[in-house]
């Protein structure tokens, strides 16, 4: 997501709560989750150039793709919202809705999908979050959230960007009492609403020592950067 407006640039890993971060600028300049085109929020019309949806565009994309000049984007606010590999790659394997056993699309289908590394297939919805938002080892962004702590640490985002808009009230009659105003956190945290399936009783059944094993492998560079440790596993239950 780039905003001239607010100075700031996100980027989205997929399944890390990016279309929610999104909503908060969407609704700070008035625009709809159908008007959000001026954000850079819309389909590839140059596929040979990154994803298929550049909403998805990894950091160093932004300037090598001709989205926005080098000297605005070291200007710019930059931030971006991790996972914990393991919850992520449940929520990849819950999105794409393959027909396989979880175990398969770890084993099997994920790797494979990783290897191919181009743009025809799912690498660049699955590839790891590293990639978004590290270039020969350097972090390009300012902020690193956790998606885990992401309603408690988003208010330091919304100062750098100053968001400022009130949400809209919805379905609000007009013989209503005036609401008193929100603060711009309690807000955001309305909208930003943490993905439920991050709960530890829920992800982690999807997992046993060697499924949990595999993923570890597959995003090792992810564990190493943002500090993440493996759940606990027995006999998986789903």
């Amino acid at each position: 997501m780039l905003s001239h407006h607010h100075r700031t640039i996100f980027v989205h890993i997929p399944k890390c709560a990016g279309q929610s971060v999104e909503m908060a600028y969407l609704n700070d300049l008035g625009l709809t989750w159908e008007t959000r085109a001026p954000l850079l929020l819309r389909p590839n019309d140059r596929p040979e150039l990154g994803p298929k949806r550049l909403a998805h565009l990894i950091a160093e994309d932004y300037v090598s793709c001709g989205y926005i000049p080098q000297e605005m984007f070291e200007a710019y606010f930059r931030f971006t919202v991790v996972r914990n590999p393991w919850s992520r790659a449940v929520s990849l394997y819950k999105h794409l809705d393959l027909n396989m056993t979880f175990g398969a699309f770890v084993s099997d289908w994920l790797p494979n999908q990783l290897a191919r590394q181009d743009w025809d297939g799912d690498f660049w919805f699955l590839r790891p979050q590293t990639d978004f938002v590290m270039k020969d080892g350097r972090m390009m962004v300012q902020e690193v959230l956790r998606l885990e702590q992401l309603a408690d640490d988003f208010g330091r985002i919304a100062m750098a960007s100053k968001l400022s808009s009130p949400l809209p009230y919805l379905n609000r009659s007009s013989d209503r009492k005036p609401r008193r105003p929100r603060s711009i956190l309690r807000r955001l945290r309305a909208i930003l609403q943490v993905d439920r399936r991050d709960r530890h009783d829920l992800w982690t059944n999807y997992y046993d020592a060697e499924t949990a094993m595999n993923i570890g492998q597959l995003y090792a560079c992810d564990i190493k950067a943002f500090d993440y440790t493996p759940p606990v596993t027995g006999s998986k239950t789903i």
